[in-house]
């Protein structure tokens, strides 16, 4: 099985830091319109775009973003058994924004090598089985485009229609268990 992961807000959490970023520069940030995931729709601001722009376009708030609790082991189990692809997008399509996912991915998670990382943005037309991903429009593109879908819980994405969402990276072993059973079960029959 092949499975797409994507990093942002998936295997790291980046919107605490986001969001402490806001504060620092005098703004604030309404978590009760943080309801899309278009994160300047929540940053009170006479220009929210443009802040998001200042955090976003500079790599070191990248490096220093901290993966979620729980994804090491989770992603090198899945690792372990599985084809994993990691499927992501640099903010900015420069050179030195892809080397600081491909840095932090080394850091964090060493057992993923450089050609398990994909910088596609259309990760419905990678060969994937499942994919784990918090974006919305890419949730939607993935179920049309017959994946299995995993979804961490966000404000922003609870009225998609994954197939599967969970709230902590410790519960995608015993997940994945019961998706490779179900696989089986499938095939068998």
């Amino acid at each position: 099985m092949t499975i797409l992961v994507d990093v942002d807000n998936t295997l790291n959490d980046l919107s605490t830091p986001f969001i402490e970023r806001v504060h620092e520069l005098g703004y604030e940030f309404d978590k009760t319109k943080y309801t899309s995931w278009e994160l300047a729709d929540a940053v009170i601001a006479p220009n929210p775009k443009e802040v998001v722009a200042g955090i976003f376009n500079n790599p070191d708030f990248w490096r220093q973003l901290k993966p979620r609790p729980g994804s090491y082991n989770s992603l090198a189990y899945l690792n372990d058994r599985h084809k994993v692809i990691i499927a992501t997008i640099p903010w900015r399509p420069t050179p030195e924004h892809r080397e600081a996912k491909i840095r932090w991915l080394g850091y964090y998670f060493p057992f993923i090598k450089e050609n398990q990382i994909s910088f596609r943005k259309d990760k419905w037309n990678l060969p994937g089985d499942v994919i784990i991903d918090d974006k919305p429009e890419t949730i939607k593109k993935c179920i049309d485009a017959g994946m299995i879908t995993i979804m961490p819980s966000h404000p922003y994405n609870v009225d998609i229609p994954a197939d599967v969402t969970f709230s902590s990276w410790k519960e995608i072993p015993k997940l994945f268990d019961n998706i490779d059973q179900l696989i089986q079960e499938a095939t068998m029959s």
